[in-house]
């Protein structure tokens, strides 16, 4: 069953245990958000730039009153055994608000009811933005992922993580390159490239690594110095983190990496040797090869 425009929805996880870290650190991401202080509750007011103006009506005198053409947003709070989301009251909010469900669906089925005027409704388990919405609405501030190419880099919106391996010479045309990259939605994809040939397979993390991503890629610590010496590198690679306007890139040594680093190379480094022998990966659904 499909949400009502503005409708206010309640979001229960279906077998996984969402890491609200991870879901803090997605909603601190976005624009427009004001997260009040020791409170489950997230502002986010659309367009962002009246987010000055929404701050200033909330410490006004009296506070908190709102009045036609005032700032809009929508609202997110954060409880311990469901997420609830009121869309707010124009397009630009229901946007804003169809974004964190559409990244919190990346990490899993929820079971999700809905609010109207006088009648609560059970919406079903929904997988998909589709099974939830039959119009997506623009953003005002954030650009959506591409549906063809969702681990895109740089991203447009969210993070994304790339392990990079390059071996060979690009200048006598005699290499092989490795990309495998993990966006922060749930997405993934392996890029295996030669001068004569490019493979490709896509993918999805598992509900329950998709759920802890962000926190283990947030351990990443890139001032961590490398154990040895490049040039002595076994198997040189690069661990790359990257948001909108922001790149974070770490060279090093996948049999000696730093030790913030070591769970995370271990973990791609070991889905990119089982795709190259087209082994199945265990903590990766719906994987399919491209080309």
């Amino acid at each position: 069953m499909l949400a009502s425009e503005g409708e206010i929805l309640t979001l229960r996880p279906v077998g996984f245990t969402p890491d609200r870290v991870a879901i803090e650190s997605f909603l601190q991401s976005l624009p427009g958000r004001h997260h009040r202080p020791n409170t489950v509750s997230w502002s986010f007011v659309a367009p962002a730039a009246d987010l000055p103006r929404f701050l200033a009506i909330l410490a006004g005198t009296p506070p908190g009153v709102f009045r036609p053409g005032d700032p809009q947003w929508a609202e997110v709070e954060i409880l311990d055994d469901r997420i609830w989301v009121h869309p707010g009251l124009i397009p630009e909010t229901w946007a804003r608000a169809q974004n964190v469900i559409i990244w919190l669906l990346g990490l899993g089925p929820w079971r999700v009811t809905g609010d109207v005027p006088g009648q609560d409704r059970e919406l079903g388990i929904v997988r998909t933005p589709s099974e939830l919405f039959d119009h997506l609405y623009h953003d005002p501030d954030i650009p959506r992922l591409d549906p063809k190419n969702p681990t895109e880099s740089p991203p447009r919106v969210g993070e994304l993580t790339t392990f990079r391996r390059y071996l060979g010479d690009p200048d006598t045309n005699d290499y092989f390159h490795e990309f495998l990259r993990v966006h922060d939605s749930g997405a993934f994809s392996f890029e295996e490239s030669t001068a004569e040939d490019t493979w490709r397979w896509e993918g999805r993390l598992t509900p329950d690594l998709a759920a802890r991503w962000s926190s283990l890629v947030g351990q990443l610590d890139f001032s961590q110095s490398s154990p040895g010496y490049e040039d002595e590198f076994e198997d040189r690679v690069a661990v790359i983190v990257q948001r909108p306007g922001e790149e974070r890139e770490k060279t090093l040594d996948t049999a000696h990496p730093p030790e913030s680093f070591a769970a995370l190379v271990r973990l791609m480094d070991g889905w990119a040797q089982a795709l190259h022998a087209d082994r199945p990966v265990a903590d990766l659904t719906d994987v399919r090869k491209i080309a």
